[in-house]
């Protein structure tokens, strides 16, 4: 747990107090003794209180007197043990700080709490899922490094595939709901959360009644809250529906503490399924990059196994359309979907493009919204499949010649105005189109071959 203590700061309290001891005091409202992590410092703290208790000036002399009395001077020591006894003491006082006693106080007391917060959740933990959390490096999240099975174990009768929205979200699986902007992301996820906090069907797929948890990084509490509202009254749930939330926590699951102090969160409501908004909001490094995706996607693998939630991810589009960043993301997930809807639309398509537990599937809904009320409809309706949309751009493009992408997309007559710029993108990168005009706001696109039709 030693990135959790900051022996610099406690180190530096220590020296800005034995300098200007008239300080304690203020300093002492702050920080108690227990916030220290190394010991000789929760005993020279103690050690300042007692001689300010007795009306006696805290300084390097009294310091040094009251240790002695307890009999701890000779353990009294710098973290790297090169200094030690009254030797230290001066050391200490000695040592240039750079910050007020304020600033080290606070300090402290925050690696404190985070310590404290820590060792809170992993109790938390032990008792939902029975599970301790050690500390070592290898022994990340609570579970061993690995468990030996053999042939007998595969042969024993397996449980079936435990479905939280039935053909798409299992226990213990991670999975990506990614869209382009305004393509009603956030809304969706929030309908599906709502539906099965409730047991409640969502379209036309199955839920399993579960308690929900929402990781909200983009909206905030007050544009959150009011969403999450509109979706409960338009389902015709109450506030005793099991759905929670938190907003703007700065969780980030590419380091080690927040996945253990998620795994924590997660157990304490026993939540079954997580959703996250979004990906780029729970990680500092880059999505582009596999060494920065890849820790997160194992991390969330490994909340997943031992919480036995299903975790559903937020992502956006790239633009052509398909997900943003490394291809490490589709390998390190059981379900991709893509969502689509265009601005000005109602209308929500869906598309699995992996779903290791199921087949893939094209679905479709309306959103509706009331006045205070949000709502997901099915629908009979399909988005164009990649041949339409490419036919589409082609016909155009043959008839008009060079055309801006505005107009290619505001006359699809058989996709949307979406589909069609996606259609176009992969016609270039098929080497079918080309733009015309680089470096111009304003993109111009025509055929390489009008003969192509």
């Amino acid at each position: 747990m030693d990135q959790f203590k900051n022996y610099e700061a406690e180190q530096g309290l220590i020296a800005f107090t034995l300098r200007h001891p008239a300080e304690y005091p203020k300093l002492a409202e702050i920080v108690k003794a227990s916030d220290f992590s190394w010991e000789p410092f929760m005993w020279t703290w103690s050690c300042f209180g007692n001689a300010t208790s007795k009306g006696i000036t805290p300084d390097a002399l009294s310091l040094k007197d009251e240790l002695e009395r307890i009999s701890h001077l000779k353990d009294f020591g710098l973290p790297n043990g090169q200094q030690r006894g009254s030797v230290a003491i001066g050391y200490i006082r000695d040592i240039e700080t750079t910050k007020s006693g304020i600033g080290y106080a606070r300090i402290v007391r925050d690696y404190s709490l985070r310590r404290n917060r820590l060792e809170e959740l992993s109790k938390q933990a032990k008792e939902v899922s029975d599970l301790s959390i050690p500390f070592p490096d290898e022994l990340i999240l609570g579970t061993p490094r690995y468990t030996l099975r053999d042939a007998a174990d595969a042969l024993k009768p397996q449980p079936p595939i435990d479905y939280i929205v039935d053909g798409l979200i299992t226990n213990s699986s991670v999975n990506v709901f990614y869209g382009e902007p305004g393509s009603k992301k956030t809304y969706t996820a929030i309908s599906l959360a709502v539906c099965v906090a409730n047991g409640k069907p969502w379209l036309e797929f199955k839920t399993k009644k579960s308690s929900v948890l929402i990781v909200d990084e983009e909206s905030g509490e007050r544009r959150f809250m009011r969403r999450l509202g509109e979706a409960l009254r338009g389902e015709l749930c109450n506030d005793s529906s099991p759905i929670y939330f938190v907003s703007l926590a700065g969780f980030k699951l590419d380091g080690q503490e927040d996945p253990i102090i998620l795994q924590g969160l997660i157990n304490s409501i026993q939540a079954r399924l997580v959703i996250f908004d979004a990906l780029a909001d729970i990680m500092d490094g880059d999505e582009n990059d596999k060494k920065d995706v890849q820790p997160v996607f194992n991390h969330l693998r490994k909340i997943s196994e031992i919480t036995d939630s299903g975790l559903l991810v937020i992502h956006h589009s790239n633009k052509q359309g398909g997900y943003r960043g490394s291809s490490a993301i589709k390998g390190s997930v059981d379900l991709m979907v893509q969502i689509q809807s265009d601005n000005g639309s109602n209308v929500i398509n869906f598309q699995s493009e992996k779903n290791r537990d199921g087949d893939k599937s094209i679905w479709c809904a309306e959103a509706c919204w009331t006045e205070s009320e949000f709502y997901l409809k099915a629908i009979d309706s399909r988005p164009a499949d990649k041949r339409e949309r490419e036919s589409y751009v082609m016909r155009y493009l043959k008839a008009h010649g060079p055309t801006y992408l505005t107009d290619l997309m505001a006359n699809a007559d058989v996709c949307s105005p979406s589909g069609a710029k996606i259609g176009l993108y992969a016609l270039v990168h098929q080497g079918k189109a080309i733009r015309t005009n680089p470096g111009v706001h304003k993109a111009m696109y025509e055929l390489t071959n009008p003969n192509l039709l």
